[in-house]
């Protein structure tokens, strides 16, 4: 494992909110050291010709498959994930800036809680 969190992203067809949720996930603030993996499930909008174009400041692995479904995307992303932790975006949830942050911090705390 190489990341504290892989952010998981499936997509089909939402081209353009996508490059908004790339966009706010390269700016968050105070996260943790995460991976973004994207898993576009067959797009035809001209989405996978726009991932192969995408340089963010994280690092990025973007994965072409035919179209097979939200959950097959989000189990072929689970699969290249390096991450220590999953977490999972909606391809037209665009993140606060501080999203990250605060889904970690939540999780340390209910570990922390559910082992006391």
């Amino acid at each position: 494992m190489d990341f504290d969190y892989s952010v998981v992203v499936p997509s089909h067809n939402r081209r353009d909110v996508l490059f908004e949720v790339l966009s706010a996930l390269d700016a968050q603030r105070d996260a943790p050291e995460f991976e973004v993996v994207v898993v576009d499930d067959g797009s035809s909008d001209g989405t996978p010709e726009r991932l192969r174009e995408w340089r963010g400041t994280r690092p990025f692995t973007a994965l072409l498959q035919e179209p097979r479904g939200p959950a097959a995307a989000r189990n072929r992303g689970v699969a290249a994930a390096r991450g220590r932790r999953v977490a999972f975006l909606g391809d037209d949830t665009v993140p606060e800036p501080g999203w990250l942050a605060a889904h970690a911090a939540a999780l340390d705390d209910f570990q922390l809680t559910a082992l006391a």
